[in-house]
């Protein structure tokens, strides 16, 4: 331990001698100047302050590059090793063994190369973590806008889904407000899923998210504005773009967590032009309080 501290203060010397003898260097011609009567006392404790100040100063800066640059060099020796280890692994390999693992290299730098752009493409588990990290840690002047496009049977058979139902009722309890556009075919409505879809809408009116509907019919050739996504719109904005299981289109698959600020902007315009086509007030609630109501074609 002793020697530890030791190499520790021996380290902090070598790093800051230069400045250290210029002070000295200076404080001890101030002092020589003063005896020889030079210069008065209050120039003398003048220039000593300012003496101590600027070898201070160039101390910290010092020190605060020196980091800088320890960080740097310690982040390129990471890369290089790792960068070296998937080298040497593949170089071992042969036939499907290679053909593997150089798949597995392929998928991570396609998903690097995408983080610059500020798009992070996330498999499903990771997905559902950062989204749950991000609306449980909602501040509470965040407003969050949110399109429902795929299988509304998410809400009710995927435990991820309600898991989020939840958090997001927790979020607008802790102040965060939410509007959701449900994008629904006309056809939905007028099936058994009817009374089942309603339930979901009005559960969450009631827990104070904004809805709105939107006919698919209305928007189908406008394919820019199909995607399923949630927008955290705050002071540092981020969106989460769902991809569904083609299996089952109740499940998201996998999603890109989106922190680029053109392309949120263009999603909020997306969300705008949602809005412009969203049923009125009343025939919204028509439908939800008539659950089992068939409509007509």
């Amino acid at each position: 331990m002793k020697s530890e501290k030791r190499d520790r203060r021996a380290s902090l010397v070598e790093k800051h001698i230069a400045e250290t003898i210029l002070s000295v260097a200076l404080i001890g011609t101030t002092i020589i100047m003063k005896m020889l009567k030079s210069i008065d006392d209050q120039t003398a404790w003048i220039i000593t302050i300012l003496t101590a100040t600027i070898g201070l100063s160039i101390a910290l800066t010092k020190d605060y590059f020196w980091k800088v640059a320890e960080v740097l060099v310690a982040r390129h020796h990471a890369i290089e090793s790792k960068a070296g280890t998937i080298g040497a692994i593949l170089e071992t390999l042969g036939g499907k063994g290679f053909k593997h693992a150089n798949s597995i290299v392929d998928k991570a730098l396609e998903k690097l190369q995408k983080i610059p752009d500020g798009r992070i493409l996330l498999e499903t588990g990771e997905y559902f973590e950062e989204l749950f990290d991000a609306i449980q840690n909602v501040p509470s002047d965040c407003t969050i806008l949110a399109v429902n496009s795929i299988n509304m049977s998410r809400w009710t058979e995927d435990p991820r889904q309600r898991r989020y139902e939840r958090a997001n009722y927790e979020a607008i309890k802790r102040g965060a407000r939410i509007r959701r556009v449900f994008v629904l075919e006309k056809k939905e409505m007028e099936s058994q899923r009817r009374a089942e879809i309603c339930r979901t809408i009005a559960e969450q009116k009631d827990n104070g998210i904004q809805i709105d509907v939107v006919w698919l019919e209305d928007i189908r050739n406008n394919h820019e504005l199909h995607d399923d996504f949630v927008l955290f719109d705050h002071e540092e904005p981020s969106l989460f773009l769902d991809v569904f299981d083609p299996h089952d289109t109740s499940r998201v698959l996998s999603g890109e967590l989106i922190t680029d600020e053109k392309a949120i902007t263009e999603y909020r315009r997306k969300f705008d032009r949602l809005l412009n086509c969203a049923l009125e007030e009343d025939l919204l609630k028509g439908f939800l309080d008539n659950p089992n109501l068939q409509r007509s074609a």
